[in-house]
């Protein structure tokens, strides 16, 4: 652990260079994280129907779209 600490001192430094505006990366992610905090739970809801829809497909894919597909 102390060698990555060590070793990783020079390209932590040059991270945090005021020239890499580092500081405006975490604003500009705090103000996204703002942004979609309001729909998160529906987003959430989306992404498990999402999963269930594509679940529902991937027990057909085979052979029945891949036929069609191929058929097409």
């Amino acid at each position: 652990m102390r060698r990555l600490v060590v070793n990783g001192q020079p390209l932590l430094r040059k991270i945090v260079e005021p020239s890499t505006y580092f500081a405006g990366f975490w604003r500009a992610l705090e103000d996204l994280s703002a942004t979609v905090a309001p729909v998160a739970e529906e987003q959430a809801t989306l992404f498990v129907a999402l999963d269930r829809t594509f679940a529902a497909f991937a027990r057909v894919a085979r052979p029945f779209i891949q036929e069609t597909i191929v058929k097409s």
